[in-house]
């Protein structure tokens, strides 16, 4: 009987022993499950999301409302202008009458020419009023040509080109190492005061540079070389139906002869 009872007590003492088995098990199995279920829940949150952008594009498919969009504020996204917009070249000769008249009201007619042929209308500005020498940053009184001008181009439909240009006398500072990158970023300068003044469409502007490649007149003395050292806004005639439909000798011509050309660029 002794023998028995030592083996029974024995038996008991091991099955104690072994018991937190029984916990480590439940405990691996809880935390088996709770991953199952969070898998679960994200694979599920896929599915609706996937149901949502189907819905999303089957709204739109069928002209159904779509969820509200914020508003855009046209001052730092302009819409661009209807293709309706764009001038004739009578309308063009129009233009160049509003745009002498808001120069010659600003004060600036002498710093400006208009004209207006069968390539389009072009405002050749003195760069000599719009920068300082040698430098790429608006002078206030460029600032003040640009102000008369710019107004009356914002709802033209035409594509319009910024274009730099200098005399054929070397460049002699260090910020730029020839009047190429010094007519291209005046030009870029321009474009980029027209876009965020008068938000013009930015799908119709360009901004191009050409040294002393194109000159007005003879670059054979200062005053000369003053009157090419310019930056041109040109508004590109809009393309005729037909070959005839614009003739050359039918354009006009309005100049406002700048006596400021004298002013070094």
């Amino acid at each position: 009987m002794p023998r028995k009872h030592r083996g029974g007590s024995h038996e008991e003492e091991h099955e104690n022993s072994e018991r937190w088995l029984l916990t480590y098990a439940d405990m691996i199995t809880l935390l088996m499950c709770l991953f199952i279920v969070l898998y679960s829940m994200s694979v599920l949150n896929k599915s609706k999301f996937e149901a949502f952008q189907s819905s999303l594009k089957q709204n739109k498919a069928t002209g159904q409302p779509d969820i509200a969009k914020p508003a855009v504020n046209p001052t730092t996204n302009p819409q661009p202008v209807s293709e309706s917009n764009t001038l004739t070249q009578q309308q063009l000769q129009q233009l160049a009458q509003k745009i002498q008249t808001a120069l010659t009201s600003a004060g600036m007619q002498n710093d400006a020419s208009v004209t207006v042929n069968s390539n389009g209308l072009t405002v050749d500005i003195v760069a000599g009023v719009l920068f300082d020498t040698g430098q790429a940053e608006l002078r206030p009184d460029g600032l003040k040509v640009l102000a008369a001008v710019a107004p009356t181009l914002a709802d033209v439909g035409n594509p319009i080109s910024v274009e730099g240009h200098t005399d054929n006398q070397p460049i002699t500072g260090v910020r730029y190492p020839s009047n190429w990158e010094l007519s291209t970023d005046r030009a870029g300068t321009v474009v980029r005061w027209l876009l965020q003044n008068e938000h013009l469409d930015p799908t119709r502007m360009t901004a191009e540079g050409y040294a002393d490649t194109r000159p007005l007149v003879p670059n054979d003395s200062p005053a000369h070389q003053g009157e090419n050292r310019r930056v041109a806004l040109v508004v590109k005639a809009a393309a005729a139906s037909t070959p005839t439909a614009i003739e050359p000798t039918a354009t006009a011509s309005v100049t406002v002869a700048p006596t400021a050309a004298s002013k070094h660029g």
